[in-house]
């Protein structure tokens, strides 16, 4: 028994062995990519970062900004989710549609779940899991309470606007 497992292993590592010697010598051959595309490839993965991975690194500085305003109880849940309706939608060909995948009625009150979630990921870096729950309940409730007074949550364009958003 001890020499079929003796066996077996000598083997796997034999064949790993080839494999990593192949992978140095001739990478096209496992990966299919000449070595020349190989090697562009990486340099890609030095060079400056995109336009769109700069657009992401703002908007979630943007959205941190406006998190921690929430949680200072400077906005309102509303207010809030006008600010994040207006980054979301920003620039133009790099609007970020997370926020459909939120449960809801509409689109405001999926925005506000947005937001609650961001609380929940925000908070609980920084603030003791207690203290983010309070603050979650607290937004949840005034959810409830918007959506019974106005039936859904329309958000406030114009106080993103007046607000001079970074985007």
């Amino acid at each position: 028994m001890t020499t079929n497992t003796t066996r077996i292993l000598a083997a796997l590592i034999a064949v790993a062995s080839v494999l990593a010697v192949l992978m140095a010598v001739c990478p096209q051959v496992l990966t299919g990519v000449p070595a020349r595309e190989s090697a562009a490839r990486m340099m890609e993965l030095v060079s400056e970062p995109s336009e769109r991975s700069d657009v992401v690194r703002r908007r979630i500085k943007v959205k941190v900004a406006i998190i921690a305003r929430l949680l200072d109880s400077e906005l309102t849940l509303i207010q809030a989710a006008s600010l994040f309706r207006h980054v979301n939608a920003r620039p133009k060909g790099f609007e970020d549609n997370s926020w459909q995948n939120h449960r809801g009625m509409d689109d405001g009150e999926k925005i506000c779940r947005q937001v609650i979630n961001w609380v929940r990921a925000e908070g609980g870096s920084s603030l003791p899991f207690t203290e983010v729950e309070k603050h979650i309940e607290h937004l949840e409730g005034e959810l409830q309470q918007h959506i019974r007074s106005h039936g859904r949550v329309q958000l406030d364009a114009l106080f993103a606007h007046a607000c001079g958003s970074d985007f």
